[in-house]
């Protein structure tokens, strides 16, 4: 089992890997093979270490952010793509309507302060974290909502 510390616990870098010894020692081997051994891992380490004691707690708000922002898609009704039932942590992956381009689209929404991940095609990936609020998440669903009838009208 590997986990990646920068994906929703918020720290600079880093993952941990799970298995048995046998496993272990490969890995170690191709770390030091890739460049892997940092002389100052310790640091990186110390924010991993803060992330799994202080963010890791409380990531159960990232998964209801993105759970409610999800909703709050679908209920615009505006031509988005989104199956609630796909959303279990804290990252939401859209489908945008046909006829609007995905990078303008980013752009646009960038414009606003809201910064998303194009995946590919017309999908769009959002990403909640720890320091992200409620507030913040309503506010996200209305810009996208703002954006789209903002493209649509040009």
């Amino acid at each position: 089992m590997s986990l990646c510390f920068s994906k929703g616990l918020g720290a600079p870098v880093g993952s941990i890997l799970v298995s048995n010894n046998e496993n272990i020692k490969k890995a170690l081997k191709w770390r030091k093979i890739l460049g892997g051994g940092m002389r100052q891992a310790g640091i990186l380490a110390a924010a991993c270490d803060f992330a799994l004691e202080n963010v890791f707690p409380i990531m159960s708000k990232d998964h209801s952010n993105a759970k409610d922002f999800s909703q709050r898609l679908i209920a615009f009704n505006n031509g988005i793509i989104l199956n609630i039932d796909s959303v279990q942590t804290n990252m939401v992956v859209f489908e945008l309507p046909k006829g609007i381009d995905a990078k303008e689209f980013e752009l646009n929404c960038k414009n606003e302060n809201l910064m998303l991940s194009g995946i590919g095609g017309r999908k769009i990936r959002a990403v909640f974290y720890y320091q992200i609020t409620p507030v913040q998440a309503q506010n996200a669903a209305e810009i996208i909502q703002n954006v789209l009838n903002q493209m649509r009208n040009t």
